[in-house]
């Protein structure tokens, strides 16, 4: 069980991720809704959109695969505690809360 104050912190973490996020989608929002100046500023911003889209697609192609080895990480951490309480459970006797030795 994660203590109380380490929910409260992720979940400010992730409010504060959240209001970055949306900070960002406006600011770029406002930013493409702005027509072009000239041509080469066109091609600029043209460039400029390239470039940002294929920043974006390697975070997601790295989130994926970071998820990925938590995943199996989370999996692994799974199995050693079903082992662990599969022993402890071995060493009691009868329930009666006593350890064999």
């Amino acid at each position: 069980m994660v203590p109380s104050y380490e929910s409260t912190l992720l979940e400010l973490q992730t409010q504060l991720w959240k209001a970055r996020a949306q900070a960002k989608q406006k600011w770029l929002e406002q930013r493409l809704a702005r027509p072009a100046k000239d041509p080469r500023a066109a091609a600029r911003r043209s460039l400029w959109i390239k470039r940002t889209l294929e920043t974006v697609r390697r975070g997601q192609a790295e989130i994926r695969y970071r998820a990925a080895l938590a995943d199996t990480y989370a999996e692994h951490l799974s199995v050693l505690e079903m082992i662990l309480m599969g022993a402890a459970e071995q060493r009691t006797e009868g329930g009666n809360g006593q350890v064999k030795s």
